[in-house]
């Protein structure tokens, strides 16, 4: 489902891209999650115990606790020789928040040579920010509500990671937003 949603960008309609992107959240999580268990799995045989990376991240209700719960020793890595040597948050709420966005830039390029994963990451650190701002203002959200929006961020997230090229994740994105019109299928009309 993945492959052909995101390969034919120009003819996906509304459902479709909806469908390639939620099939790409979990085709992401199940292939990372599930390659990491085994290299666990396999450390146990050799009587090596290994870092556990996945602790239900599309569990989180928000994008902070979502990157503490995935991948976690790249996102340690990240804090660990990104964020923290760049000053973390101990200069103030502005570098700190500079931090935050150079830390997600660059792990955006950790991930490839390319204007899609820059965007990415930057999206992350944006994501980020406003997470820290609304708990720095105290604002609550029902937990369903804070988990669509991480759910939402994440996805538009993995469409820019997975698309070819920038212009085609927003192209992706403007047909999920509706932007390019919401064309229902006809086999779906029926139902």
């Amino acid at each position: 489902m993945v492959s052909p949603s995101f390969s034919n960008t120009n003819i996906a309609k509304f459902i479709q891209a909806w469908v390639g992107a939620l099939a790409y959240t979990l085709e992401l999580y199940f292939d990372l999650s599930g390659y990491l268990h085994m290299v666990v799995g396999l450390g146990f045989m050799f009587n090596t115990h290994l870092a556990i990376n996945f602790r239900s991240p599309y569990k989180s209700t928000s994008i902070t606790h979502f990157w503490q719960r995935w991948h976690i020793t790249f996102s340690n890595f990240l804090r660990d020789c990104l964020y923290i040597p760049l000053g973390g948050s101990r200069k103030g709420e502005v570098p700190r928040y500079a931090n935050l966005i150079i830390t997600m830039l660059l792990g955006g390029l950790w991930h490839g040579a390319g204007w899609r994963f820059v965007t990415w990451g930057g999206l992350q650190g944006i994501f980020l920010l406003k997470n820290h701002g609304w708990r720095k203002l105290n604002i609550k959200l029902p937990a369903l509500v804070g988990w669509l929006m991480k759910l939402f961020a994440v996805v538009v997230g993995w469409v820019i990671f997975r698309a070819q090229h920038l212009q085609d994740a927003i192209e992706r994105l403007k047909t999920m937003l509706g932007m390019n019109g919401i064309v229902i299928p006809a086999w779906y009309a029926r139902w």
